[in-house]
């Protein structure tokens, strides 16, 4: 089909990429140049020009996705109780922090219960997450971050000073979060502490938002085991009590042992106000107080949140 020289008017040169599945980047390439089509090379490469046309747009496509797979930062967290708990703001504190120090970089923003935080984890479809359920370091690498005290939180008029624990749990329905919530093993935990469940049957109900729970202690009377960061601005309307042994339930960043979600933990603790992660996997203390300060400049253009 080709014969030697350069002298027909249709010198071509074609180069054919052939995306493999491994490197998506990587290809094979044919270069056909300095050749002389002959009429039947000629009407071949007419014929499947528009098929290379096709295969261009194909692989754009796939060239900018695989691009921003590796450019983005895909991170999950549990749903915050309220816009005023520690959460929010730090999630807040993070979002600004990370326009102003990474503008060239996204930060994909997602919540879900812990249940799918790991499932996700697991598939890759999320690089890191923000959870409150405990971890294999087998597995995964982790930093805990902060933590907040477990309470008995319900209306005020009912939970005062002078209640007992026990009494009050045996006498009015208890809100737990579902089995979904990494915050349930917690809670569940801390209640056995508390109630003989072998002489007592409580009235238990499984809610999967932080939130409703919450109405149903302000509107219906219900008891609930909640971190006390999370009723903190509502003390006027919501009564507590200690637990005893002070249980504590904390939150943690997760991560695959991978160069890039190592990345971005390490960018993550840095910009809450941590020291970063040791290569050994160490963790330092924090450099600086819950109360974090604003960056020199707080904008949330480069970012998306699901």
């Amino acid at each position: 089909m080709f014969t030697s020289g350069n002298t027909s008017p249709c010198h071509h040169s074609l180069h054919l990429f052939v995306k493999t599945d491994e490197s998506q980047q990587a290809g094979i390439v044919q270069k056909l140049s300095d050749q002389a089509l002959t009429p039947a090379g000629e009407a071949f490469y007419h014929a499947i020009r528009p098929l290379i046309r096709q295969i261009h747009l194909l692989t754009a496509h796939a060239d900018q996705r695989f691009s921003h797979a590796l450019r983005d930062i895909r991170f999950g967290t549990i749903l915050p109780i309220n816009y005023e708990s520690n959460l929010t703001s730090n999630l807040a504190q993070l979002v600004a922090g990370w326009q102003h120090a990474y503008p060239h970089q996204n930060l994909l923003i997602s919540s879900g219960t812990a249940e799918d935080l790991f499932r996700d984890l697991k598939s890759a479809t999320l690089d890191i997450i923000l959870t409150d359920t405990t971890v294999s370091t087998d597995v995964f690498e982790k930093r805990d971050l902060f933590a907040s005290e477990l309470v008995l939180a319900g209306p005020a008029r009912v939970v005062g000073p002078t209640a007992s624990v026990p009494d009050l749990l045996a006498a009015h329905p208890i809100a737990v979060p579902s089995l979904k919530s990494g915050l349930r093993q917690s809670v569940w935990k801390t209640l056995e502490t508390v109630i003989s469940f072998e002489n007592t049957q409580p009235v238990i109900v499984e809610v999967d938002a932080l939130p409703i729970m919450l109405r149903l202690i302000l509107d219906h009377g219900y008891l609930c085991v909640l971190p006390q960061d999370a009723i903190k601005n509502l003390t006027a309307r919501i009564g507590w009590l200690p637990l005893p042994y002070q249980p504590k339930v904390s939150m943690r960043l997760v991560w695959p042992r991978m160069p890039k979600a190592r990345q971005a933990a390490d960018r993550i603790i840095t910009l809450l106000g941590y020291a970063p992660t040791g290569e050994d996997g160490s963790t330092p203390e924090r450099t600086m107080d819950t109360s974090f300060q604003k960056p020199a400049m707080a904008s949330c253009s480069k970012m998306e949140t699901f």
